[in-house]
């Protein structure tokens, strides 16, 4: 870089984000921090430069204590990715714990593998329901949080028969329709 030097050109900064986390007075500031286009002249072709700029990071407390940070894009991304992991453990940690048993079923129970009882036992429409209750079991997405519901409403079904066959009694306990939030 030709011009003057580092310490003499002026730097610009947009706020990206200002934060009170705490009623005390204190604040977190993330800047986008930039020179000015044509600040400097490129050592490489005379040309006015750019400066892609930096990610600042400013953390003031209520007694005037501050502590400041330079980063480039990429520590910047590897501390926002790191920040969001902690977040998602902390909310994670507040979340019920989930019935590991029932969870374990519906994960464990591909189309291959599902159980049909065979012919001599149950008559072919029970069967075929049955069928389809665990084809749709295997499409139902993992983050869905009725699966039965939904299920029973698509294959127009009661929500018990469709427990019985995906949670059988005498594996769980007595299916209640409290046990999954309602459809909207």
């Amino acid at each position: 870089m030709t011009g003057p030097s580092p310490e003499a050109i002026p730097l610009n900064y947009r706020t990206v984000l200002t934060m009170h986390p705490e009623a005390d007075g204190s604040v977190i500031a993330v800047d986008h921090v930039y020179a000015p286009e044509g600040a400097f002249d490129c050592d490489d072709c005379g040309e006015p430069g750019h400066d892609p700029g930096m990610v600042g990071l400013t953390m003031s407390g209520d007694d005037n204590q501050n502590a400041g940070a330079l980063l480039t894009a990429e520590e910047a991304l590897v501390l926002a990715n790191r920040l969001q992991r902690a977040a998602s453990l902390v909310m994670e940690s507040e979340e019920d714990t989930p019935d590991v048993e029932r969870e374990a079923a519906r994960f464990t129970a591909p189309a291959r593998l599902r159980p049909v009882p065979p012919a001599e036992d149950v008559d072919l429409a029970k069967r075929a329901a049955v069928s389809a209750v665990w084809d749709a079991w295997g499409a139902v997405a993992d983050d869905e949080p009725s699966p039965v519901k939904r299920i029973a409403r698509d294959l127009r079904m009661s929500t018990n028969d469709v427990a019985a066959i995906v949670y059988p009694v005498d594996k769980f306990s007595v299916w209640d329709d409290s046990q999954e939030p309602d459809l909207p």
